[in-house]
């Protein structure tokens, strides 16, 4: 008897009602660079894992939080290299120049930043924290693992990727 008056009381139907707006708001789009600022690491005693990329990816994403990315490194960031080509590509494209407004070159050492700043004005230096890989084989391709460890982050903080790779191999 007193659960079937509990289950009826206006109260119940009023705080159930409340839950599901509050838990649809914090899943809605909208909300989301709200409710980041809850989660994000400004509220964390840590140092973000991955310093300026919440305020670069913020500047450079399209209207539907969609950002191109590719990694290079010294011997791919040099004049003359396959980072020029690639980005001389969306340059001379049929309606592609405007695709370098979203691009992120991440570069994976001090040589490649240096020069990806000359060449690109979105440029990224992330430096693999993690001791389970090197970042770059012996072919000079990006592992898997730096890979990861930095798509998981910026998915994480809200956004959606295109990941190219800037090679020829």
């Amino acid at each position: 008897m007193t659960i079937t008056r509990i289950l009826k009381s206006p109260y119940l139907v009023i705080c159930c009602l409340l839950l599901i707006i509050l838990w649809l708001l914090s899943h809605h789009l909208s909300c989301a660079p709200y409710m980041g600022t809850i989660r994000g690491p400004e509220f964390s005693h840590l140092q973000p894992e991955f310093p300026g990329l919440s305020s670069l990816l913020k500047k450079v994403a399209n209207e539907d939080r969609v950002v191109i990315i590719t990694m290079v490194d010294q011997e791919w960031a040099k004049p003359e290299s396959i980072l020029d080509l690639f980005l001389e590509s969306f340059r001379i494209g049929e309606r592609t120049k405007h695709l370098l407004n979203h691009l992120i070159v991440v570069a994976l050492d001090d040589q490649a930043l240096r020069y990806c700043l000359r060449a690109h004005p979105h440029c990224y230096l992330y430096r693999d924290s993690t001791k389970k890989s090197e970042s770059l084989n012996s072919d000079g391709l990006v592992t898997g693992w730096s890979k990861k460890f930095l798509v998981n982050e910026i998915l994480k903080i809200g956004y959606n990727i295109m990941f190219t790779v800037s090679s020829l191999k």
